[in-house]
């Protein structure tokens, strides 16, 4: 059954931050209305993939005492040049034919926050919510069909290694790479994995994984730096085509044979987009 009312996403963040919080107030609006919105207005969200969005960036001060928190934009000047654009159908498919069971969704302790466990989080009763509103666009299908092409990727062969480095520091403190790669490098061992896919926006993470894990190799179409803004504050051309191309890098790596993740909002997803936790081994911070 669905409510009349029209659900608004307002949030302003990376990609999967926005997935995030566009799910938990998805579900938040089906247990406090019992039923599904009438639609779902993503046009306040995904601001800094939109063609409006200034490229470069501007440091805000250091906050909390960390050292210069570098964002693409105070939140004073992203509310000023905000537009409605929606870039929904450029990345998703709404599928009006998913039914979703409204009781077991109303069950659903859903975090809208990354930090947690995510082989605790129930995919079972997630499935529906995910495949009405966040099954990928048709585009970014093919991307993903053309990097698998490009790169012989056989994902039954394959481990995903994603590390996410960079501006997280902000929020969380770093897992060494030396422990990272030796979950990676055991991992692969164990179940037999021939290559280790690597993706990080950390370019020196790439180069220690590189040299500790057996026939590694990147999607050189996703960024990486040596410093500690993040990359997506920091694109400069087509933000939205590199979005679909890192969108569609992380489908593939969801659908590895194994994956080994830090915690971040792209981690969570990697799980919900592989829906089940086999093979999957998110290593917590200490």
């Amino acid at each position: 059954m669905k409510n009349q009312k029209e659900l608004l996403i307002d949030h302003d963040a990376g990609f999967f931050s926005c997935c995030s919080v566009s799910l938990f107030e998805i579900i938040k609006f089906i247990k406090y209305s019992n039923c599904e919105p009438a639609s779902v207005n993503f046009s306040k969200t995904f601001d800094m993939y939109k063609p409006s969005y200034p490229k470069g960036i501007i440091s805000n001060k250091p906050t909390e005492g960390k050292p210069g928190f570098p964002k693409a934009l105070s939140a004073y000047l992203r509310l000023k040049i905000r537009t409605d654009e929606d870039l929904y159908p450029e990345l998703f498919n709404y599928d009006n034919t998913v039914e979703l069971n409204i009781n077991k969704i109303k069950s659903i302790n859903f975090s809208r926050g990354p930090k947690f466990t995510y082989t605790d989080e129930n995919l079972k009763d997630l499935l529906g919510c995910v495949q009405k509103w966040f099954r990928p666009s048709n585009e970014v299908l093919k991307i993903k069909a053309y990097l698998i092409e490009k790169y012989k990727i056989n994902p039954e062969e394959t481990i995903f290694c994603y590390y996410r480095g960079t501006d997280k520091y902000i929020e969380q403190n770093y897992i060494p790479a030396k422990s990272f790669s030796s979950v990676c490098t055991r991992t692969q061992t164990q179940l037999n994995i021939r290559r280790s896919l690597i993706q990080t926006d950390q370019e020196q993470i790439f180069k220690f994984l590189q040299n500790s894990t057996q026939n590694p190799f990147r999607i050189k179409e996703n960024s990486m730096i040596a410093g500690k803004e993040g990359c997506h504050f920091l694109l400069e051309n087509n933000r939205l085509l590199d979005l679909k191309y890192f969108f569609a890098s992380i489908l593939i790596g969801a659908s590895c044979k194994a994956v080994v993740c830090n915690t971040s909002n792209v981690s969570r997803w990697i799980h919900l987009y592989r829906m089940n936790s086999d093979n999957f081994h998110q290593i917590l911070e200490n």
